[in-house]
């Protein structure tokens, strides 16, 4: 039986790091490698923090736009 390794804590450095390059446009998937995290878990916590990521081209599918990020009216 293979287990998962157990996912890591963000640092108060690391949630910083991803909000710094999400505002520069640095795309998802390089701010994933830039933190030795999967593209899955940069999603997650940037949702957490209302930060908006640009998404890569090879990312997969298309998600839906989050309540804060729809235009008013939507």
């Amino acid at each position: 039986m293979t287990t998962s390794p157990r996912s890591q804590r963000w640092s108060e450095d690391e949630v910083r790091q991803l909000t710094t390059l999400a505002v520069r446009g640095v795309p998802e998937g390089e701010i994933a490698r830039i933190l030795g995290r999967t593209v899955a878990a940069v999603r997650t916590k940037a949702a957490h923090n209302r930060v908006t990521l640009v998404r890569d081209s090879t990312a997969g599918p298309e998600r839906q736009p989050l309540p804060w990020e729809r235009p008013h009216g939507s």
